[in-house]
């Protein structure tokens, strides 16, 4: 994991300037830190050693922590839909699947940071609007779903 950490802070030191780049080995240490500093992006692993990369993220969105609307990128080996779908249910802003270069990593830096989606919480969902395709072809005020009337 410590690897894959360091190959994205590479990967960003290679974009340009940014912030501090911090990494952490349990889903407590993170939900810990995210307390302590807001952070401005989150990756996490969707699984690994000792992280449990998608109840991380839903004690992220459900916990009363100012960073709980940090866009999300979580990574996984596994290339399904299902993958993908747990992903968008947790939480996560975007999901990028290992390997990846560094083209792919700047394609989801870029959906977090020049396309910010509304923030949603319900009694089963906290999180990102997990719609985002389709969307900027809907007029205005037009309902999306179909209504059946009797």
């Amino acid at each position: 994991q410590r690897t894959v950490a360091a190959t994205i802070g590479e990967m960003l030191r290679g974009f340009g300037p940014h912030g501090s780049i911090s990494w952490v080995t349990s889903n407590e240490e993170a939900l810990h830190m995210v307390a302590g500093i807001k952070p401005k992006l989150i990756f996490v692993e969707q699984s690994g050693l000792s992280i449990e990369g998608l109840k991380f993220v839903r004690d992220l969105r459900r916990g009363g922590l100012p960073g709980k609307a940090a866009p999300v990128i979580l990574m996984s080996d596994e290339r399904s839909v299902s993958a993908l779908r747990a992903a968008q249910n947790a939480g996560a802003h975007e999901f990028l699947v290992r390997p990846f270069s560094a083209d792919h990593l700047l394609k989801r830096l870029d959906a977090v940071a020049s396309e910010p989606r509304p923030w949603f919480e319900t009694a089963s969902y906290a999180g990102p609007d997990r719609r985002r395709f389709n969307t900027a072809t809907t007029p205005v005020g037009q309902n999306r779903r179909k209504v059946v009337t009797s």
